[in-house]
């Protein structure tokens, strides 16, 4: 393995464990401050961990790979996280059901995306030899950017608000919305290493900020070392945004998902799964482009061919899993082997180790 590969899977490691940790911390924010507060809080730590690796990328100038992230974060919870969720239920407890109507919701919204995320790329396609991330391609961008973001936020307060006060309309429906709000009971990964004094809401808090600045310093040192490794080779950098750097960073959710299956909760794994899903497209990617001008290096939203159709693959899968309410250990098999197969594919792809 080429040097600059060390480096690289270090910071790797060093952003999963930082992330992992914000599993029960994150169930202990949702237990001391509430459901809502403790969730828009978890939303909020989660999106802040993600966008910090591309927000150095972009400073950078690694625009490749930031979008290769955004794509690889989507297939890797759609296909990796809920898989596994599938997988280690599955065996345990057999079938496992969910609701099918929030299950389409989220996985109707990663359609949307898809197409949304399509456009400047077919708009390049139709018009080659035109200046990327400037003139046309960025208007686009940031038009497109402009709906997602405003398609994200209705879509929180209807998860939010409106679904909860609908729940209070109709007191029978109110433990089904209540299925949806992530599990707060025992944190798995705990393992006596965290102290019962996690209970306390700001110590809890206080804590991921630590961890949320540990990443940070992680995140400049993996972002650096990627650098390094698509300076040597430029082919690296679907395997790196694609694979690498999904992985690292976004323990927490899939860690999340997985649990819930385990706990035959597989209503709220794909919850969990699809609002990464639908958190990357409809609001780290409009993000990301607006802050793009902000620090005056605009980043278009044009995906590579091989990113499109893997991110419509990753959105096709999840809305077939939705369709029928069931999940079994086999159908998590074939979502990681999917997952796997793209990882293959990218291996190869890349020039040889």
């Amino acid at each position: 393995m080429p040097t600059p590969w060390l480096p690289l899977l270090a910071a790797g490691l060093g952003l999963w464990l930082c992330s992992a940790l914000l599993v029960p911390l994150g169930l202990a924010m949702t237990a001391g401050l509430g459901r809502r507060a403790g969730l828009l809080a978890q939303l909020a730590l989660c999106g802040a961990m993600r966008l910090l690796v591309a927000v150095f990328a972009l400073q950078a100038g690694l625009f490749e790979l930031v979008k290769a992230s955004l794509i690889g974060t989507i297939l890797a919870s759609a296909l990796l996280g809920l898989g596994l969720a599938a997988f280690v239920g599955g065996l345990r407890h057999g079938h496992q059901y969910f609701d099918r109507e929030q299950a389409g919701m989220a996985t109707t919204l990663m359609v949307l995306a898809v197409i949304a995320l399509a456009l400047p790329a077919i708009h390049d396609g139709l018009h080659p030899g035109g200046p990327r991330n400037s003139g046309a391609i960025e208007a686009l961008s940031l038009a497109v950017a402009g709906v997602m973001l405003a398609l994200y936020l209705l879509s929180l307060y209807y998860d939010l608000v409106w679904q909860a006060r609908e729940a209070g309309r109709q007191p029978a429906i109110a433990s089904a919305a209540q299925r949806r709000v992530l599990v707060t009971d025992r944190p798995p990964l705990s393992l006596g290493l965290l102290p019962r004094a996690l209970d306390l809401p700001l110590l809890a808090v206080g804590m991921s900020l630590l961890t949320l600045a540990a990443f940070t310093l992680l995140a400049q040192r993996f972002v650096a070392a990627a650098g390094l490794v698509l300076e040597r080779d430029r082919g690296a950098v679907l395997l790196v945004g694609l694979v690498v750097a999904p992985l690292a960073g976004n323990a927490a959710e899939y860690l999340a998902t997985i649990r819930a299956g385990w706990h035959n909760r597989m209503d709220l794994a794909l919850v969990a799964a699809t609002d990464t899903c639908r958190q990357v497209a409809l609001l780290g990617a409009p993000l990301l482009v607006f802050g793009s001008l902000a620090i005056g290096r605009p980043m278009d939203l044009v995906f590579s061919p091989y990113e499109l159709a893997a991110m419509a693959a990753a959105a096709l899968v999840a809305n077939l899993v939705a369709q029928d309410g069931v999940t079994n250990w086999l159908e998590g098999v074939m979502l990681v082997g999917v997952y796997t197969v793209f990882g293959l594919a990218l291996f190869w792809w890349s020039v040889p180790f």
